[in-house]
């Protein structure tokens, strides 16, 4: 895959088909426990769009939510690969799981490549928004995402256990210097 031709962009109402084949590829494969996906499941698309737009700006349940820009990769086709949330701050429940940056590649197009290009394009975003460092959280046993933070410069600062799930979670720092 050519990863050069791949773009990060944001969701348009000429998205919608495309989101939708995304969507069904995690539900197919069983992969449902995403809070982005519940999101999209609980909402038409007009509104899903709104939810973004509203998320972006900090407006959407600002005393549980960080501001966060959702960005998707796409084919010049123009399918969607992965999705990948940039939260402009951290609260207190990031700082252990999440961080600033989080993401998904569809199980089709895992193995490539793709989330280590994606984390770069959103790297590449943070410092547009004046981040100087980023936190990448991944699970413990997600060897692969691991790899991709560590590609991407993420120095692990230690593990803690998840409040939610109770797994041993890895933070990684990454700085955008």
């Amino acid at each position: 895959m050519d990863m050069t031709k791949l773009s990060l962009i944001r969701l348009s109402p000429a998205d919608q088909s495309a989101c939708e084949i995304f969507m069904q590829e995690f539900i197919a494969a069983g992969e449902t426990d995403y809070g982005w996906l519940n999101e999209y499941r609980e909402h038409s698309f007009p509104e899903y769009l709104a939810f973004l737009q509203a998320g972006e700006k900090g407006e959407y349940k600002p005393e549980i939510y960080v501001p966060q820009t959702v960005f998707w990769l796409s084919t010049p086709q123009g399918q969607l690969l992965a999705v990948s949330r940039l939260r402009h701050r951290l609260n207190a429940g990031l700082e252990i799981e999440g961080g600033h940056i989080g993401y998904a590649v569809r199980p089709s197009a895992r193995r490539q490549g793709v989330a280590t290009y994606l984390l770069g394009l959103v790297l590449d975003q943070a410092r547009l928004i004046g981040l100087t460092r980023v936190l990448v959280t991944c699970d413990d046993d997600n060897i692969g995402s691991a790899r991709t933070i560590e590609k991407n410069g993420g120095l692990l600062e230690d593990q803690r256990i998840s409040p939610d799930s109770a797994k041993l979670i890895k933070r990684y720092w990454i700085a955008l210097g």
